[in-house]
């Protein structure tokens, strides 16, 4: 596409300039989700521990942590999230 003035866009242009910031932020946000999933992984044993403590049996609170570990995997939501808005559109 042409610009007013005649010049063409500078899509790729934009994106060159935008790179070298995507290396820090991906950076940032991989070391954020790596805690995250550390931080979920220690919740969730004491989790389970409570739901034994409590009288819970042994399969049901190991299925239990593992739905609590289920929520702190973000590739999967952010996948379940895509579909339901394109079945909503």
């Amino acid at each position: 596409m042409e610009k007013k003035d005649g010049s063409a866009s500078g899509g790729m242009i934009d994106i060159i300039k935008m790179a070298p910031k995507f290396l820090p932020l991906t950076l940032k946000m991989g070391m954020s989700l790596l805690r995250l999933r550390r931080e979920a992984k220690k919740a969730a044993i004491i989790f389970e521990r409570e739901l034994l403590e409590s009288g819970i049996d042994k399969e049901a609170a190991k299925g239990m942590k593992e739905d609590y570990l289920e929520t702190s995997k973000i590739l999967p939501l952010l996948l379940k999230i895509k579909r339901s808005t394109k079945s909503v559109t």
